[in-house]
This record gives C-alpha cells, sequence and structure tokens, in this order.
C-alpha cells in the first residue's frame, strides 16, 4: 500500500469518525487541526535544504478516556518521494489537569517503501494557577530508524503559556542517543521555540526555531519555521510523535 492510499484511507475513517460522534452515544469529538507548514534547514551557517508538508490530529473521548491519531505527510526538496506518518495516542484523564497515556506510530518513508515505528509514553499538567494559561508536556519513546537495527531512545519536555487570548509562547527541548542518553558522543540535543497567534475563527498562525546539537561532532542544525492551520473544537491534547515532530526539518 502506498502512502498516499494509506492517509486517504485513514483520513476518511478518522473523518467518519468524526462525524459519527455527535449520533453516538456517550462519545464526545473534543477537537481537531490541520495545518500546513514550511521549514528551512541551515547547516553551519549555510541553507541545506527545506521540508515542507500538511499535518493534523482528530481527538475523540468516551468520558475520562480519549483517543488521538495524528496524520501527516511531508518531503524535502532533496528528495521527491512522499514521506508520511500516522500515530495512535491512548490516554486517560486523571483529573481536569493531569493526562496520562502511550503512543504508537509509524512513519512511511520513499511513499511507503521502508518503515520506522515510534512508541512511548506521555503527559500532560494543567496548573490551576495562572488561570490554566500554562501547561507542561513530557514524554519518553524509542524510536525504529530503517536504515539501522539500532533504536534511537528519547525523552523531551515542552511548556506552552498563553499571554493572551490570542498569543502564546512555547518552548521544548528533547535529548536522544543511539545507546546511552547521557554520552556526549552518542546524543544530540534538539531546543526548539515558537510563537503563535490564533485569530477568532480558529485560524493560527506559528513562527518557530529550532537549533539541534550533536556533542561528538561539529556539525550543527538549525531550522526556521512557519505554519498555518485551522482549530476545531478544543484542538487535541498532545504533539505530533513522527520524525517530523521530533525532529523539525531534519
Amino acid at each position: 500500500m502506498t502512502n498516499k492510499t494509506l492517509i486517504l484511507a485513514i483520513a476518511t475513517a478518522a473523518g467518519m469518525a468524526t462525524a459519527t460522534t455527535s449520533q453516538a452515544q456517550g462519545i464526545a469529538f473534543d477537537g481537531a487541526y490541520v495545518q500546513g507548514e514550511y521549514i528551512a534547514n541551515i547547516y553551519n551557517g549555510g541553507y541545506d535544504y527545506s521540508q515542507y508538508g500538511v499535518n493534523g490530529a482528530v481527538q475523540a473521548s468516551i468520558g475520562q478516556f480519549a483517543l488521538q491519531v495524528d496524520l501527516g505527510v511531508f518531503s524535502y526538496d532533496i528528495d521527491a518521494p512522499l514521506n508520511s506518518y500516522f500515530a495512535l495516542h491512548a490516554m486517560y484523564n486523571i483529573s481536569p489537569n493531569i493526562v496520562v497515556g502511550g503512543y504508537y506510530g509509524v512513519d512511511l518513508w520513499n511513499d511507503g517503501a521502508f518503515r520506522s515505528p515510534t512508541y512511548g509514553v506521555e503527559a500532560k499538567f494543567t496548573p490551576g494557577f495562572l488561570d490554566g494559561r500554562m501547561s507542561f508536556e513530557a514524554f519518553t519513546g524509542t524510536y525504529m530508524p530503517f536504515f539501522t537495527p539500532n533504536s534511537v531512545e528519547f525523552i523531551g519536555l515542552g511548556v506552552d503559556y498563553a499571554i493572551t487570548d490570542r498569543i502564546s509562547v512555547g518552548a521544548s527541548y528533547l535529548r536522544a542517543g543511539w545507546y546511552d542518553l547521557n554520552d556526549p558522543g552518542d546524543r544530540f540535543d534538539v531546543l526548539e521555540v515558537e510563537g503563535s497567534y490564533d485569530f477568532a475563527s480558529g485560524l493560527y498562525a506559528t513562527a518557530s526555531y529550532t537549533n539541534r546539537i550533536t556533542p561528538g561532532s561539529f556539525g550543527q542544525d538549525t531550522t526556521f519555521g512557519i505554519a498555518v492551520g485551522f482549530n476545531f473544537g478544543d484542538g487535541v491534547t498532545f504533539e505530533r510523535r513522527g520524525f517530523s515532530g521530533l525532529y523539525p526539518g531534519q
């Protein structure tokens, strides 16, 4: 099955599931989003390549349990084949402020010719102070690149703060390593900062900056990204976990 066929099938199923939530007793549509993005990669101070794509997610719940489906397609100007990903998050709302869950996803490279699974656990905390304008998201997991039998272990933390009803800022940190997260010669660190503006209609625009440092190498990647999208309902709980979400522009 090719990426295009798979994405169409999953998107159709997600759309049908969303449409029927209003009719199914006990099932609630929480939210969704869809966005297009462009990211330019800068290597050691010079333009290297660009990544562009379309992605989104949809979430529905039954009581304190919820499911979130991530979908996306992306490509590079140095790599013509289309790449895609999908992921499923299963979560439980311990309280209005704390959500815990797990996820499983697959990246499909070169129009489905190669597969890279990823899985892990995640949590989100929205403290009661600041009127719920700040939230923290933590996750840890494993990524299985298709080109090697060795797995990549990673751990990450993000924070978002809504300065106003329209303007929000965020920052996230990811540490990943082939064998040992604490070995400088075996790991890399990714720091991302972003700002978003929400229009009254649900439309939003986001600008981001990412810095990827490999302590055991002299190479350094930075990226600049822009995205325009639309939120439905209350959006979704967790960030996407595919490769293009974990390592923007890479």
